[in-house]
């Protein structure tokens, strides 16, 4: 509705001045191309630092957009992370937001492998045939899933948003795919987090 849009927006305007006043009091200044996106990491964590800990591969953005207008799905690994990207935005594009940690195939898969379900959901995920935009918010092991997969020549991904949050294998996995040729947006250390997965991903939509 267009009142909604009204609203949508002007929101959006205070949150943005709110934001750039924040930003000038702390001195710190967004540089780069994709300076949208890390204010929308902030905005939803409140938190300064992706000022400084947003890496960008070049052209990731763009290639996960002509992906997406391509009908490319969007493949999370986590609900939550799924749960939070704007269904309707994508649906304008013809692709879906899916999820397959929640899968009992995968579940029984990874018990009888001995790995991780986000590992085998992500493996899944891949062979689908449709190319895809992988998004990570939780899960590092899906992180190394992708990395795999690429090197075997079964992935090729228009782009990986990596930004688990944790201690355990999470800052690790991500400097490994940086160190890889695979497009990417990457929260560095181990911060990150399915809202800042998703609010990347919702700010990208929002500017197709």
């Amino acid at each position: 509705m267009v009142i909604d849009n009204i609203i949508f927006e002007e929101r959006k305007e205070i949150g943005d001045s709110l934001l750039e006043r924040e930003l000038e009091e702390r001195g710190l200044v967004i540089r780069g191309d994709y300076k949208e996106l890390v204010k929308a990491c902030i905005k939803v964590s409140a938190d300064f630092d992706y000022v400084d800990d947003m890496c960008f591969s070049s052209g990731v953005v763009e290639r996960i957009g002509d992906a997406i207008m391509s009908g490319s799905n969007v493949m999370t690994d986590s609900k939550m992370v799924q749960a939070g990207i704007e269904k309707s935005l994508m649906d304008l594009w013809g692709g879906a937001v899916m999820c397959f940690a929640g899968a009992k195939d995968v579940a029984l898969d990874a018990k009888e492998r001995e790995l991780p379900k986000a590992y085998v959901a992500m493996e899944k995920a891949i062979m689908l045939d449709k190319p895809s935009v992988y998004i990570i918010g939780e899960f590092p092991s899906a992180i190394m899933s992708i990395i795999r997969m690429k090197e075997e020549g079964l992935a090729n991904p228009a782009g990986v948003i990596a930004v688990p949050s944790g201690l355990v294998n999470v800052a690790q996995t991500k400097e490994l795919l940086m160190e890889t040729d695979i497009p990417y947006i990457v929260s560095r250390g181990n911060k990150g987090g399915p809202a800042v997965a998703s609010a990347i991903m919702n700010a990208i939509l929002q500017d197709l």
